[in-house]
């Protein structure tokens, strides 16, 4: 949703998208402005691996500026439940957290 929002308005000074899949039409990315940060699990089946290349591909493509954190052996979802007992989810949501503070506090200084 975040993605979808930053791609129809100029309101926003920055973004933060976790395991967000690609828009059907990858043309759609080509209106974003702002920087983003943006949050994947390894073991994100619903977001893979080749998914995530043809996003950052995107971004490349229409020169925006962007992160993108991967955490090794995190699934889809893990900073909903940063109470998990999968241990790699804990640590991604943890790490993530941590990250995305550091990186508005510089994005929107």
């Amino acid at each position: 949703m975040a993605l979808y929002a930053l791609a129809q308005s100029k309101a926003f000074a920055a973004g933060v998208i976790y395991y967000q899949s690609l828009f059907p039409d990858p043309e759609d990315l080509k209106t974003i402005s702002s920087p983003l940060l943006c949050h994947y699990g390894t073991d994100d089946a619903g977001t893979t691996k080749s998914e995530i290349d043809m996003f950052r591909h995107t971004l490349d493509q229409y020169k925006k500026k962007y992160q993108i954190e991967m955490y090794e052996g995190a699934g889809h979802a893990f900073l909903n439940n940063p109470n998990s007992k999968h241990a790699a989810n804990r640590e991604a949501a943890e790490k993530s957290v941590a990250k995305t503070a550091k990186w508005l506090r510089k994005a929107l200084a």
